[in-house]
């Protein structure tokens, strides 16, 4: 059943969310209209694919860029609503939703720095480094 209406502008499945980066997963409970159960959309055009990113529900026609768990029945893991069909969504867009998202499932920084050498930026709370050095191979700051 196509949930695309009560769904935010973008979104990350909890559960995978967090495997993702290794919070514990009351982010679902403290932010969900962010974090989410399910992906909204269950039937899409094209079919969920690991290699694919955009995406229209065949239910009522939302538009949208995803990103899906590589598992032998790929489904979305996180999610940006997008206004038509012909739009594309540039990697700093992308990026940036993420570094909010991951921002977020932290509660933000804690009062210590990354401790990562000569690096000057706070950590993420609970964690011991900045979104520079998790490891996602973009440049978050």
């Amino acid at each position: 059943m196509c949930e695309c209406r009560t769904v935010g502008d973008f979104f990350a499945c909890a559960d995978n969310f967090s495997d993702i980066i290794k919070t514990n997963n009351a982010m679902k409970y403290k932010f969900p209209s962010y974090f989410i159960e399910d992906s909204p959309c269950e039937d899409s055009y094209p079919k969920f694919n690991y290699g694919e990113f955009y995406y229209v529900c065949n239910e009522c026609g939302q538009t949208w860029y995803f990103e899906c768990i590589p598992e032998e029945y790929p489904s979305p893991i996180f999610g940006i609503k997008l206004p038509n069909i012909n739009t594309n969504i540039r990697d700093n867009e992308i990026n940036a939703i993420k570094q909010f998202l991951i921002v977020l499932a932290h509660e933000g920084f804690s009062k210590n720095k990354c401790s990562h050498m000569f690096c000057s930026n706070y950590a993420l709370n609970g964690l011991e480094v900045c979104l520079n050095h998790l490891g996602f191979g973009y440049n978050a700051g």
